[in-house]
């Protein structure tokens, strides 16, 4: 389940920059 945390912080990570 960590992966899935991992993946939702790249998705705010692009909606950022």
């Amino acid at each position: 389940m960590q992966k899935l945390q991992i993946f939702v912080y790249i998705y705010l990570f692009m909606l950022l920059v």
